[in-house]
C-alpha cells in the first residue's frame, strides 16, 4: 500500500496517447519511470492496465506489440495486437507473460498469487481467462462478456476493469449493464444488484442560430496584407483578387481590372513602385506577374511557362524576384509540373534557377546574396521548422535560427537586423544574429531580447521597406508595431513600452449574396418530403416544387400548386425530388497552397448528388473560408460551406496545435477561429477535461459552437455530453448502451 502505479498516456504528433507506465509513493513526488514508451517521443503505440502482484514483487500491464511506431485502424485482435508483459521490480528485467492468438489484455493477479485472470478475444466473443502460475495453463472461465476494445485506442483501458474477492475464490466483473460474480470453475455466476442514488448535472449543448442566406456578407478571410512603402495604402487579396485600401479615405478598390484569372501573393518592391504576384487559371494554369503599384489592367508575366507559382518576393534592389513552385494534382491541373522548389528570377536577363527543391515562404535580406526560406527538420519526433538560407546559385547552405516545434512562421528584415516570428499564432521579434551555428529561438528565447508584438492571433509576416516595423493580419484586421514600442534600446523607443498590439486596421467590405431571383417550378415528378417526419411518410406523385428567389414556397400535387404565369417551368417527369441533404461533417480539400481552384471536382460532386450545405470540422482554415466566401459571391459552384477551420488540437503538430492551459487561452483560439469566418471550433483531443471545459465556456461566451474529436473514448464521449459540446463527431466505440 505504499506505492501507486498509473498509465501515463503522452501524446505524439498524433493524439492517440501511447502509455508509460509511472509509479507514485503515497507521499508525493514527481514520479518514476518503470516503462517508457518503446519508440521514444514519436511512439503512438499503448502501454497500459498496470497491476502489481500480491507480494509487490512483478508488475504486469498491457503492451502493444504490433511492429512499427503507428497507430493503425482496423486492426485484427485475432491476430494479436496485445500480448501481457510480467516485469521484474527487483531484478528490473521484463518477459512476454501471457500471448498468443486473441491477444491478452487487462492482467489481474489474484490475492493468492496463484492465478492471473484477463481478457482474450475469440472470435466475435470476449472471453475471461485464468493462466494458472504454477502450471501455466490458461483456461476460459466466462465466454459471454461485453465486447473488449481491443481495436480501439485503450486510453481509458481496454475493458472494464474487474477485481478478486479479497479469498481470491470469485471474480466481480462488469457486462450487459450489471455486476457480476464469477467463481473459479466458471460454473456459477451470480448478479449482485447495485442501486446507485445520484444527482447528474450536465450542460445544455451549445448552439447558435447561423444565417444560412443573408442578402450580403462581410469579407473577412483577407490573406497577404501589407502596407505600401509610402504608408499611404494596405494591399491584400479577397474573393480571388488583389484590393487596395486607401488610408485616408478609406476606399477599397481593385489592383487590376481584369476577371480572366484570379491573384495571388502580392508582395511589394522595397521602393513601393511595384508590385508582383501570381495568378490561377484552372484551363491557363498560373502566371508570375509584375504590376504598377498604381494597378492597371494586368500585369506583365514574368514567369517562363505555365505552372503553379506562389510565396513571390522582390530582392531589396527589384532586380530580381524569388518564388516557390509546386507540382500539381488531385484539384489543379498536373501539367508543368517538372522541378518544383524555390527560384531566384534575375528581372534583366529573365534567367530562372532553381536553388533549393524544398522549404517554403524564400525572401531576400541585406546584400541579396543569398535566399532565406523556411525549411523542416528531418529525423525529428514531431514537424519542426527552422530557418535556413543558400547562395543564388542553390549552394553553400547554412542554418540559422531553429524555432523547433515552436515556431510557425519566420520573416527576415530586409536590413537584416531583425527577425519576426509567429509562435502559437502570435507575432514576436527579436535582433537577428548571425554566428556560424544555429540558433535556438522561441518566446521565451533568453540569449537575446525576444518581444511579443500581439495580444491578438495573426501570421503572414511583413517588413516595412525601412525595417523599423513589421506587420501581420488575420482575418480582416490589418496589426503592425514599430520596434521603437517594442525594444527599449531602438532610437526613440517611449519611456515606458506599450503592451503588445490589440487593435489593427479592418479590411473588411460588403459583397452582395449571389442568390437566385424570380419564380421556378419543378413540375411533374415524384416529391418526397419531410413534412410531418416524424410521424408520416409523404410522398407525392405527380407533384410541383414551387421556388422563389431562393426559398421553396409551396409543395403539393400539380393543379392543387398555383404556379406563377411568369415561372420558369422544368419538367421533372420520371424524376424523383428529395429534400437537398447537409453533409454536417465533410471533409475534402478547397484549395492548395491557398490557390483555391475556379472549378473544385470534389465541390462539384458534392453538388451533383445532392448536397446542397457542408460543415467540415477540420480544413486549411483560410483555403475553406476563401473558398465559402467565394461560393456565397457565387464566384465558384459548391454548397454553401461552413467550418471550423483548423482543428485546435492537443497533440505535438506546428501550426495545428493550440496550447490550453486557461480560460484565457480558450478565449484566444476560439476568437482566432471566429475572427476568420467559423461558425464552430474543433477541440480536438485536448487532453485533460479542464482543457476541453475552457473551450466549453469560451465557446458560450463567444456564442461558438464545439464538435469535439469524439468516438474511440466512450468515458472520455461521455464527459463530452455532460460538458455540453454540440455534439460528437464520431460513433461511439460500444455496440450496446446501458442504463448504468
Amino acid at each position: 500500500g505504499e506505492y501507486l502505479v498509473v498509465t501515463k498516456g503522452i501524446m505524439s504528433s498524433r493524439s492517440i496517447p501511447a502509455g508509460e507506465i509511472w509509479m507514485w509513493h503515497k507521499s508525493g513526488g514527481s514520479g518514476l519511470v518503470i516503462k517508457a514508451r518503446t519508440h521514444g517521443k514519436s511512439d503512438q503505440k499503448n502501454i497500459a492496465d498496470p497491476a502489481f502482484s500480491h507480494d509487490g514483487r512483478y508488475l504486469y500491464w498491457t503492451a502493444d506489440i504490433t511492429p512499427g511506431i503507428f497507430f493503425e485502424y482496423n486492426r485484427d485482435p485475432l491476430k494479436q495486437i496485445f500480448a501481457i508483459t510480467r516485469y521484474d521490480m527487483e531484478e528490473g528485467e521484463e518477459e512476454r507473460f501471457i500471448s498468443g492468438t486473441g491477444g491478452a489484455i487487462v492482467p489481474t493477479p489474484s490475492p493468492d498469487g496463484k492465478y492471473i485472470a484477463f481478457i482474450r478475444r475469440i472470435l466475435n466473443k470476449t472471453a475471461l481467462f485464468l493462466k494458472d502460475l504454477e502450471t501455466g495453463m490458461e483456461r476460459p472461465i466466462y465466454m459471454d462478456l461485453e465486447r473488449d476494445m481491443q481495436e480501439g485506442f485503450g486510453t481509458e483501458g481496454y475493458f472494464a476493469y474487474f477485481d478478486w474477492t479479497p479469498d481470491s475464490k470469485n471474480i466481480v466483473f462488469w457486462t450487459g449493464g450489471k455486476f457480476n460474480k464469477i467463481a473459479l470453475d466458471g460454473n456459477i455466476v451470480t448478479n449482485i444488484p447495485v442501486r446507485v442514488k445520484a444527482t447528474l448535472k450536465y450542460n445544455d449543448a451549445l448552439r447558435f442560430p447561423v444565417e444560412v442566406a443573408p442578402d450580403s456578407f462581410n469579407v473577412k478571410m483577407v490573406r497577404w496584407a501589407q502596407k505600401s512603402p509610402d504608408k499611404k495604402s494596405i494591399l491584400f487579396q479577397a474573393l480571388g483578387k488583389l484590393y487596395v485600401k486607401d488610408l485616408s479615405s478609406g476606399e477599397i478598390k481593385r489592383l487590376t481590372d481584369q476577371n480572366k484569372h484570379d491573384e495571388y501573393y502580392p508582395s511589394y518592391s522595397m521602393d513601393g513602385k511595384s508590385i508582383v504576384y501570381t495568378t490561377w487559371n484552372d484551363q491557363d494554369l498560373g502566371t508570375i506577374r509584375i504590376i504598377d503599384a498604381d494597378g492597371g489592367d494586368e500585369g506583365r508575366v514574368v514567369s517562363n511557362m505555365p505552372g503553379r507559382y506562389i510565396e513571390t518576393s522582390f530582392s531589396t534592389d527589384g532586380k530580381m524576384i524569388t518564388y516557390r513552385k509546386f507540382n500539381g494534382g488531385f484539384l489543379l491541373d498536373p501539367k508543368y509540373s517538372i522541378d518544383p522548389g524555390i527560384y531566384v528570377a534575375n528581372l534583366e536577363t529573365k534567367e530562372h534557377k532553381r536553388v533549393s527543391n524544398s522549404g517554403f515562404s524564400p525572401q531576400f535580406a541585406g546584400d541579396n546574396s543569398r535566399v532565406y526560406f523556411t525549411t523542416g527538420v528531418p529525423g525529428r519526433p514531431y514537424p519542426e521548422l527552422q530557418f535556413v538560407s543558400v547562395n543564388l546559385n542553390g549552394k553553400d547552405r547554412r542554418e540559422h535560427l531553429y524555432g523547433g516545434d515552436k515556431v510557425q512562421e519566420y520573416s527576415l528584415s530586409p536590413d537584416k537586423k531583425w527577425v519576426a516570428f509567429i509562435s502559437q499564432y502570435k507575432a514576436y521579434a527579436m535582433p537577428f544574429i548571425e554566428t556560424g551555428k544555429r540558433i535556438n529561438i522561441g518566446p521565451t528565447s533568453k540569449s537575446v531580447q525576444v518581444k511579443q508584438l500581439s495580444k491578438r492571433a495573426g501570421e503572414n509576416l511583413t517588413w516595412h521597406a525601412d525595417g523599423k516595423s513589421v506587420s501581420w493580419s488575420h482575418g480582416p484586421i490589418y496589426y503592425e508595431r514599430d520596434l521603437k514600442d517594442a525594444f527599449d534600446f531602438v532610437l526613440g523607443s517611449p519611456e515606458e513600452l506599450p503592451e503588445p498590439v490589440t487593435e489593427g486596421t479592418s479590411l473588411s467590405f460588403t459583397k452582395t449574396t449571389d442568390k437566385p431571383t424570380g419564380y421556378k417550378a419543378l413540375v411533374g415528378g415524384k416529391i418526397v418530403t419531410m413534412r410531418d417526419a416524424e410521424n408520416r411518410q409523404e410522398v407525392i406523385e405527380n407533384g410541383v416544387v414551387l421556388i422563389k428567389d431562393n426559398r421553396i414556397e409551396a409543395v403539393g400535387k400539380v393543379g392543387q400548386v398555383r404556379i406563377p404565369s411568369d415561372a420558369l417551368r422544368i419538367d421533372t417527369k420520371g424524376k424523383t425530388i428529395i429534400p437537398g441533404l447537409i453533409d454536417a461533417h465533410a471533409h475534402g480539400g478547397q484549395g492548395r497552397n491557398e490557390i483555391i481552384p475556379n472549378q473544385n471536382w470534389d465541390m462539384y460532386s458534392n453538388v451533383a448528388f445532392g448536397i446542397t450545405t457542408i460543415h467540415d470540422p477540420s480544413n486549411d482554415t483560410s483555403q475553406i473560408f476563401s473558398a465559402a466566401e467565394l461560393q456565397k459571391a457565387g464566384m465558384i459552384v459548391a454548397p454553401r460551406i461552413f467550418s471550423t477551420g483548423r482543428i485546435l488540437y492537443g497533440a505535438e503538430s506546428l501550426g495545428a496545435k493550440a496550447v490550453i492551459n486557461s480560460y484565457e487561452d480558450a478565449f484566444f483560439h476560439i476568437q482566432r477561429m471566429k475572427d476568420t469566418g467559423a461558425i464552430s471550433v474543433k477541440s480536438y483531443n485536448q487532453p485533460a477535461r479542464s482543457q476541453r471545459q475552457q473551450v466549453i465556456a469560451a465557446a458560450k461566451e463567444l456564442e461558438m459552437m464545439v464538435v469535439p474529436e469524439g468516438g474511440g473514448k466512450l468515458h472520455q464521449n461521455i464527459t463530452m455530453m455532460v460538458d455540453g459540446h454540440t455534439g460528437l463527431e464520431h460513433s461511439l466505440p460500444i455496440p450496446r448502451g446501458y442504463k448504468d
